[in-house]
């Protein structure tokens, strides 16, 4: 799952990638700040 969301200042987008193993049960989260 992809999820861009935009700031009030419209300079900034963060983008969190959301990866679920189901192997592992666990939910691993990436953050990336532009």
């Amino acid at each position: 799952m992809i999820i861009a969301k935009k700031r009030e200042n419209n300079y900034n987008i963060e983008i969190v990638l959301k990866f679920c193993c189901q192997k592992k049960q666990k939910c691993l989260f990436e953050t990336l700040a532009f």
